[in-house]
């Protein structure tokens, strides 16, 4: 009863570091540099995501190009507002796009950085790359400027340290996941009845898919209803869903897994132990006595 009640207590546990490890893990992978150039530009497909950086870039490059030349805003902008979707849109303009994510996210991790911005190295010439020869105006602008932010925003110095210590946190998961794994396979090894434990394995897989599943809705529904304008809540809300969408679908599949160990263990019977005769143990199904002697018995003698 001991190892039964260990070994379940095990899986209660093992099943919280999923909960807990999923999350952290999902969200450790996703920010990698690796990882993180390859999301902004799917970003780039998503119609909001697209305009807002349009939007953005033509009145970033709009100033640049205005203060580096000296022309007026009224004279710059007309010059630059076809130019940007073309640029948005060019192959050319792919590998700075993610590169400036990839700095981006460095800066992110950086506790005394306020500023936070999706800076393009020479825009000079990915924009020529990508439109072909620029206007006098703007390509002496654009050289004059060098480095442009096409998008960005500042952050408190709180939010700054939670997302570092966010980031720092996130390192944990994997580790967790391990420690979940391993956990599992002990309660396995201890528990008198496997069978059983194989199920509520299987039982914990399904609680902690769910779980995750609610807490990153609910997470996502916070974060959007702090966000007040509409523009910018479609674009958190397209932003998050590329981030942690797969960890939605992970959740899921762990679910789904869950279910079917579940159903399979609770679906095999335990063998029958074996039935004990008077001579010792008999196979099941087996007679419960041994067979009388052949042949005729021989009388008994009375007793004198």
């Amino acid at each position: 009863m001991a190892r039964r009640r260990l070994a379940a207590l095990l899986v209660v546990v093992a099943t919280l570091l999923v909960v807990v490890g999923l999350p952290l893990d999902h969200a450790h992978r996703t920010t990698r540099p690796a990882q993180i150039g390859a999301h902004a530009e799917a970003l780039l497909e998503e119609p909001v995501v697209r305009t807002a950086l349009i939007a953005d870039a033509t009145d970033s490059v709009t100033g640049a190009v205005a203060d580096a030349s000296g022309a007026p805003d009224a004279t710059v902008r007309p010059a630059v507002s076809p130019l940007v979707p073309r640029v948005v849109d060019a192959p050319a303009f792919r590998p700075a796009w993610r590169a400036a994510a990839r700095r981006a996210v460095r800066d992110l991790r950086d506790p005394d950085r306020r500023r936070i911005a999706f800076r393009v190295t020479d825009l000079a010439a990915v924009t020529t790359a990508a439109t072909g020869p620029l206007p006098a105006v703007i390509g002496t602008g654009l050289q004059a400027a060098g480095d442009v932010d096409l998008a960005g925003f500042t952050r408190s110095r709180a939010d700054a340290e939670r997302t570092a210590r966010a980031d720092e946190l996130s390192a944990l998961g994997r580790p967790a996941l391990g420690a979940a794994v391993l956990l599992v396979l002990l309660a396995l090894v201890l528990s008198s009845r496997r069978r059983s434990t194989l199920v509520g394995v299987g039982v914990g897989a399904v609680v902690a898919g769910v779980a995750v599943v609610v807490v990153e809705l609910v997470g996502r529904s916070a974060l959007l209803s702090g966000v007040s304008d509409v523009s910018d809540r479609r674009v958190t809300a397209a932003v998050w869903d590329e981030l942690l969408g797969g960890l939605r679908t992970e959740a899921v599949v762990l679910a789904a897994v869950g279910v079917a160990v579940a159903g399979i263990a609770a679906a095999l019977r335990p063998q029958a132990p074996p039935v004990r005769g008077p001579r010792g143990p008999v196979a099941p199904g087996g007679p419960l006595h041994p067979a009388a002697p052949s042949g005729p018995r021989r009388p008994r003698r009375a007793a004198r």
